[in-house]
């Protein structure tokens, strides 16, 4: 899912039916409980409520950022072209599909307050900026 902060607790989010180059506008949905897919509600609301810094999230799980996930060591910076992440990286241990609203405390707790990726092992990635 990829989503961005409007206003308050609402968000715009992609609906998860459609493959990211395949999103409109029109396919984004303002999330809520009712009508969200509720695997994107609970880890994008998770981190919005965390974190009033974070403006975008983009969730996904692509063979490369799920093999960093499976790594027992995660993402290993041996290049400067890393720098970006250093420090900067938090793990989350996956709990299975996220339909559950009281995983978001977890998820946020694991996020914590400056991280700009979360690698949910076994999992995916999510990464966050302010736009």
């Amino acid at each position: 899912h990829i989503s961005a902060r409007l206003d308050g607790e609402k968000f715009l989010i992609t609906s998860g039916s459609h493959h990211f180059d395949e999103v409109t506008p029109d396919s984004l949905v303002v999330s809520s409980p009712a009508n969200a897919n509720i695997t994107g509600d609970v880890i994008h609301r998770a981190i919005y409520e965390a974190r009033p810094d974070v403006g975008a999230i983009v969730h996904h799980h692509t063979t490369a950022t799920v093999a960093v996930g499976l790594l027992k060591g995660g993402l290993q910076i041996l290049t400067q072209d890393g720098a970006a992440f250093h420090e900067r990286v938090a793990y989350y241990e996956w709990e299975g599909v996220s339909t559950d609203y009281d995983e978001k405390q977890r998820i946020a707790a694991a996020f914590g307050p400056s991280a700009n990726t979360l690698i949910m092992r076994n999992h995916g990635v999510v990464t966050v900026d302010k736009t």
